[in-house]
């Protein structure tokens, strides 16, 4: 058995166009699945797009609303959505933590 241990704050960060992206577990330290956390600012995010892999949405502060499957999602602060299929994926912030993020 294998333990992976990611504190806050820890992690590679990749910097998207509308997000920073910290990779908390990679698919070598899972041996397969990858975790990612995804601070961003309000407002429009990624354009629509699909994915050939399940994908699962935590919200842990403000708001996110995500399509699944082409069923929109309104999250909250410990709310989450999950999705075997591929799907398509057009996100926004719509409130955003004491820190400017979402």
């Amino acid at each position: 058995m294998t333990i992976h241990l990611s504190t806050a704050g820890e992690g590679p960060e990749l910097d998207t166009k509308d997000a920073t992206v910290t990779v908390k577990a990679s698919a070598a330290d899972t041996g397969g699945y990858e975790l990612f956390e995804v601070d961003a600012p309000r407002g429009p995010a990624v354009p629509p797009h699909a994915d050939p892999w399940a994908k699962s949405f935590y919200v842990l502060h403000g708001r996110i609303t995500v399509c699944l499957d082409g069923e929109l999602h309104d999250l909250a602060p410990a709310r989450s959505r999950t999705s075997r299929r591929a799907l398509s994926t057009p996100s926004r912030c719509t409130r955003r933590r004491p820190s400017s993020s979402c």
